[in-house]
């Protein structure tokens, strides 16, 4: 839910072309929980919890860079604000009605790989390939934003 605040901002980010910052976070990111992830083996704390309380924190610190980025901003192209225009919302609905169906069997792959892992193996071969699919994530946001995408 914190991520889907920071897409307004990084749209903006990319619009202006202020690729530097993109790319700066986006390797900060990445380097934080990789360090965290490597902290997680020498914890004695309940793993499950620090994880993801350290996700949250993560995303919450990369947030806050990102809000104070835009608010800084000289143009002032930053502006929040709610309106309801019914031939704007339209073709948005339809989109997201798309997106959120891809999304959906998406999330329903990586859920089953999960609940299959859970049922055939033990909750550390679970925890195993969280970690791992993290470690693959932020390697490949560091790549990605070596490429500039």
């Amino acid at each position: 839910c914190f991520s889907i605040l920071r897409i307004p901002y990084s749209s903006g980010i990319i619009a202006q072309e202020k690729m530097n910052f993109y790319a700066y976070t986006a390797i900060f990111e990445s380097v934080l929980k990789l360090v965290f992830v490597f902290l997680l083996m020498s914890t004695d704390y309940n793993k499950i919890i620090y994880y993801a309380s350290t996700i949250l924190i993560i995303t919450l610190i990369i947030n806050l860079l990102y809000f104070i980025y835009c608010s800084l901003d000289k143009k002032k192209l930053y502006k929040l604000s709610l309106v309801f225009d019914k031939e704007t919302i339209k073709p948005i609905i339809s989109f997201s009605g798309w997106r959120m169906l891809g999304s959906t069997s998406q999330m329903i792959e990586q859920n089953g790989i999960v609940l299959l892992i859970n049922y055939f193996f033990n909750a550390t071969a679970n925890a195993s390939y969280a970690i791992a699919t993290q470690v693959n994530i932020a390697i490949n946001n560091l790549v990605s934003s070596f490429q500039g995408k």
